[in-house]
């Protein structure tokens, strides 16, 4: 077989893709000529070539290098969660307060309120001044500062009338840093019109261990 068509074959042969008759009539050839053994061997070197060993040292660095990542990428928003929990809980203030720790204490509160109308050209006229009186709620916390939600319901009577149904719900609060919540920050007052102890009304307050409703005629009475 002419040297020309070994060496074309020599490349399938060293990535032994070729059949067994070709690799006799190759080997055969090989045995006897020097000039297609020497690009045989020169082409087999080449081919079996071991790879770098920094690159071969490389490959399993970087799987444990994204494998490390991974696990610091979780545990780091672990970290974070857990933080931001800690943070909302202790400084922000989510569970209600215990109903041993707060104080509800009613008074009267006297303020003048304006009423007027609207003229043609929506100035006030006829503005009145008057004194009325408020009932006062002093919710006081028994920790370093609290906060609150509240809400109202209203009941519509047959008769027209109304009734309220006040809710509130006391958090304590530990404060971020360098906060100023003030000097009674542990306090919060709320002002209800008086006339919500003639028609029913109610104030209901959501501790941590129970939830109390309390008419507003009896912070009424608890007042004078």
């Amino acid at each position: 077989m002419k040297c020309k068509v070994i060496q074309d074959l020599l490349p399938l042969y060293c990535d032994k893709l070729t059949s067994e008759e070709s690799n006799e009539l190759i080997e055969a050839h090989l045995h006897d000529c020097g000039d297609c053994t020497e690009i045989y061997e020169a082409m087999c070197k080449k081919t079996e070539l071991p790879l770098p060993e920094t690159e071969k040292d490389l490959r399993p660095l970087k799987k444990v290098k994204r494998s490390t990542m991974i696990r610091a990428a979780i545990g780091f928003g672990a970290g974070a969660l857990l933080l931001g929990s800690i943070v909302l809980f202790c400084c922000y203030g989510v569970i209600p307060i215990h109903s041993d720790q707060l104080t509800i204490t009613p008074s009267f509160f006297t303020d003048v309120v304006s009423s007027w109308e609207m003229d043609e050209d929506g100035a006030p006229t006829n503005v009145d001044k008057e004194e009325q009186q408020f009932l006062l709620v002093n919710f006081s916390g028994d920790c370093k500062n609290i906060r609150n939600s509240h809400n109202v319901q209203y009941e519509y009577l047959s008769d027209g009338s109304m009734i309220s149904h006040y809710e509130i719900t006391i958090y304590p609060v530990l404060g971020f840093p360098f906060d100023d919540l003030g000097k009674n920050s542990h306090q919060f007052n709320w002002y209800l019109p008086v006339k919500d102890a003639e028609n029913g009304s109610t104030l209901t307050v959501h501790c941590w261990d129970q939830e109390m409703t309390i008419p507003i005629s009896e912070l009424y009475a608890q007042a004078e």
